[in-house]
């Protein structure tokens, strides 16, 4: 291998033991050569750190980095420090890549359009990766064969999933951009919402479902976390601080759109028969009635759609008194 690949390949690792060997496999089986895959074991407390180490002595693409446990986007940013590849590109362990040719297509692809940034698809599957799970599906075929601008790539491309290991991305433009390790939710979205506001960038988007995202047992999307929905309701302000920013008046009004919709989107949540019942000290504990009143200022000079006023504009209460209602009444009509 080359001193300089072409492309490094991410992979934090952390008690995936079960996964591993699939999730690399998948890349060391890929017809596309040139590259490096950094395996950055995260402080595993199974076998998984001594599987990388077994890897590495296999195939000298793969290089291993053992730190201490401090989450995913520490292991992320680790990857970054060390990669040496003109480009990134990020895999979960638990997940893995569709097929051989892969890398291949996304690399062609780039290149011939001379980006910096090239966004692709995913599936998503059940634990065994053998069945295909329903999700939600959007027409971007018009995003297809051109370069598009930052704005574009945002709103047509991303079209509200903001998942990085969706990218692959050219390492000069992350530059020192890092993920935040104070986050436990939306460090995805968090850190690409960064991302598009350092400089215009060529931008790309590819049909193809290249990443297959395993759907494991025991998911906690069920589950009572406050400090998700802490995170879900910071990133309204993640957005308007990153809009103040911008100079482009499309890409402003986006991420002004964005502050706005992070609100109403999690308060959805809060409305869920999940959180319903604790809504009040929610309310209290997230400091909701100072997020509610920068969110009615912004939704004043974004281009927010009528249909959202009367559950964004009343307290947090209301609104989410309004939104619990709403979703009972849908599943009524079914």
């Amino acid at each position: 291998m080359k001193n300089k690949p072409t492309i490094s390949v991410i992979v934090p690792v952390y008690n995936v033991e079960k996964y591993l060997e699939e999730c690399v496999e998948s890349v060391l089986s890929q017809t596309f050569t040139d590259y490096e895959l950094l395996l950055i074991d995260d402080g595993s407390t199974d076998s998984s750190g001594d599987l990388c180490d077994q890897i590495a002595k296999r195939d000298v693409r793969v290089r291993v980095i053992h730190k201490s446990n401090r989450g995913s986007s520490s292991a992320r940013n680790k990857g970054v420090d060390e990669a040496k590849g003109e480009w990134i590109i990020f895999l979960d362990s638990d997940d893995k890549w569709a097929d051989k040719d892969g890398l291949r297509r996304l690399c062609d692809y780039a290149m011939r359009k001379n980006l910096d940034v090239l966004r692709f698809e995913y599936q998503s599957m059940n634990d065994d990766m053998t069945v295909r799970l329903p999700q939600k599906v959007t027409d971007k075929q018009m995003c297809c064969n051109k370069v598009l601008s930052n704005f574009e790539l945002v709103k047509y491309g991303i079209a509200g999933e903001w998942f990085s290991v969706l990218f692959l991305l050219r390492r000069e433009l992350v530059g020192a951009l890092r993920q935040n390790t104070n986050l436990s939710f939306l460090e995805d979205m968090d850190f690409l919402c960064r991302l598009f506001v350092t400089r215009e960038c060529r931008c790309g988007y590819i049909v193809d479902d290249f990443y297959l995202y395993r759907k494991r047992e025991g998911s906690l999307s069920s589950s009572f976390r406050m400090d998700q929905l802490k995170c879900s309701f910071d990133m309204c302000d993640v957005f308007w601080n990153q809009s103040r920013q911008i100079e482009d008046a499309q890409m402003q009004q986006l991420y002004v759109y964005y502050s706005v919709m992070m609100y109403y989107w999690t308060l959805q949540t809060v409305a869920s028969d999940v959180y319903y019942r604790d809504r009040a000290r929610i309310i209290e504990k997230l400091n909701l009635v100072q997020v509610h009143k920068n969110t009615s200022a912004r939704m004043k000079i974004g281009t927010i759609k009528p249909i959202y006023w009367p559950f964004v504009m009343p307290t947090p209460n209301i609104g989410v008194v309004l939104l619990h209602l709403k979703g009972k009444l849908r599943l009524a009509l079914k």
